[in-house]
């Protein structure tokens, strides 16, 4: 199936999504080291906020935004739409580590965590978009274009 990615009217500087996906990587490997379901009742909360809400509250996305505009003065501006679904897939993913904590699963979470970590290691590392092969399968699915975009 050939790539297509979600349009969004809204625009965003690739470095600091980049960075953003690392972020990602580096606090889900906090977690794989601790344990700690906070960190994961973090990343929820942050993927939700930057899929279905605004990027401009999200904490890691401010964080990502203030790195690149230091170390990265020149700015690559992208279409947001590959990167706020690639957030609803996060916030989804997140929740079935949630229901893996819940369940009592490990098995469930760190799957769930393992690939969720291996797609922001690949937009972090080389700017491939997971997003942009999955979107097909949904589009494909529902017969229309799918993005909750606010």
């Amino acid at each position: 199936m050939q790539q297509i990615c979600p349009i969004s009217s809204k625009r965003i500087n690739e470095h600091a999504a980049r960075i953003v996906a690392a972020e990602v990587v580096l606090l889900f490997s906090i977690y794989f080291i601790t344990g700690s379901w906070p960190v994961l009742a973090y990343l929820f909360l942050d993927f939700v906020i930057r899929g279905f809400g605004s990027a401009r509250y999200s904490i890691i996305g401010l964080l990502g935004r203030a790195i690149a505009e230091e170390f990265i003065p020149r700015k690559k501006i992208v279409n947001a739409g590959p990167k706020i679904f690639a957030a609803q897939i996060g916030a989804f993913l997140m929740l079935i580590c949630a229901i893996g904590l819940y369940l009592a699963e490990p098995v469930i979470t760190c799957s769930a965590g393992i690939v969720l970590t291996f797609f922001a290691f690949l937009e972090a590392s080389t700017g491939f978009c997971m997003a942009c092969y999955i979107y097909p399968f949904i589009r494909k699915k529902t017969k229309e274009p799918v993005m909750f975009e606010i």
